[in-house]
């Protein structure tokens, strides 16, 4: 009984620092032009009515938000991540204040809830849920 208790916990150790090893990998894999096109197309799907000329332009938007978050991610100083997020923010900062300009006022609301749940939706990912 105690060798299958022992082996349980080993393998549920080994499973777990596989899982995080994997994890830190995709985090080190991270590329903002992926990451950029997925939101950009979420946009797409949640936003009411878009017109072709709004969405010529959102495409330059998200290729000059991908640009500057690999740049800043490039720029990076290691160990920095009060620098990072700064970096970060303003960039997405940008990015909002360019979507603001092109959206109607009720697309930038259905805009913005739309960043609120890709946000939770990151936050629960990185938590391990």
């Amino acid at each position: 009984m105690k060798k299958v208790t022992i082996l349980t916990l080993l393998m549920l150790m080994v499973g777990s620092m596989l899982l995080a090893q994997e994890q830190r990998q995709q985090r080190r894999n991270f590329d903002p032009t992926q990451m950029a096109n997925r939101e950009k197309e979420k946009v797409y799907e949640k936003l009411a009515a878009l017109t072709d000329d709004q969405k010529a332009i959102i495409d330059v938007i998200y290729e000059n938000y991908a640009t500057s978050f690999a740049e800043a991610r490039k720029n990076m100083t290691p160990g920095d991540r009060e620098g990072m997020r700064e970096s970060m923010m303003k960039v997405r900062k940008e990015k909002d204040d360019s979507m603001k300009e092109i959206l109607t006022a009720e697309q930038f609301t259905e805009y913005e809830t739309l960043l609120e749940e890709l946000r939770k939706n990151r936050r629960r990912g990185f938590s391990g849920s």
